[in-house]
């Protein structure tokens, strides 16, 4: 393993496992927030009649497991419901960065709604009108912190990325990482494995030893003649 070298490959999947294994925490804390959030404010927009939803027949609704949300930053401007800002979900996607879409396991998906995690009957306005809050207070201060800690998340991502990039390109060879980024030798990929060696190890040791005490085994099978200018491993 000490003179394998370290390829494009081995280094984007070093990259890869270390970034995916800070994130992986947070975007779980991310996820469960979002659809506690989610569900709150579909509670609360079906408060009072949402005995009479789920009591009719199946069909009835059309379901959804998203709320379409817009915050607004004053009284005044919900009022008018202008010049509100749409929630949108922090993507992690950055061009020919495929990690950021492997850790983000399903989570930072395409569409900008809020995620509910599970299907619930719909009223006509909340599939066709966005929920509109100010961003200040109740659940719309606490959709504004939710947005706030994804976009630290990825902003963390970001750094973390530009640092482990910085040490992988510094570094051609496994021995070069494991010995100056020791924390990231539990992140080397499988397929960079242990090299296979000409001759086990100890075995040249062994025969130097029980030849000067003249106590060798004799070897196996037929010894093997070499060609000339062949070399024979031991």
């Amino acid at each position: 393993m000490a003179s394998t070298r370290l390829n494009k490959t081995h280094k984007t999947e070093i990259h890869n496992a270390v970034v995916a294994d800070a994130a992986k925490d947070r975007l779980e804390e991310l996820k469960t927030r979002e659809t506690q959030l989610a569900m709150a404010l579909y509670l609360q927009q079906i408060k009072g009649y949402g005995k009479h939803i789920q009591a009719c027949p199946s069909g009835f609704f059309q379901t959804s497991d998203t709320l379409r949300v817009v915050l607004y930053k004053t009284k005044a401007g919900l009022n008018k419901q202008a010049n509100g800002v749409q929630y949108k979900r922090t993507k992690i996607s950055t061009a020919n960065e495929g990690f950021y879409n492997e850790i983000s396991q399903g989570y930072w998906h395409s569409g900008d709604n809020l995620t509910i995690g599970e299907e619930v009957r719909m009223p006509h306005e909340l599939i066709h009108s966005p929920v509109r809050l100010l961003n200040t207070t109740g659940l719309g201060a606490e959709i504004m912190e939710l947005q706030a800690a994804q976009d630290k998340l990825l902003k963390d991502l970001e750094e973390l990325s530009k640092t482990i990039k910085s040490a992988l390109n510094a570094c051609n060879t496994v021995k070069q990482l494991v010995d100056n980024y020791p924390e990231l030798k539990k992140y080397l990929p499988e397929s960079i494995g242990v090299q296979q060696l000409a001759v086990a190890h100890g075995k040249i040791d062994d025969l130097i030893s029980c030849t000067k005490a003249a106590d060798c085994a004799e070897p196996k099978g037929k010894a093997k003649k070499a060609k000339k200018g062949e070399v024979i491993a031991l």
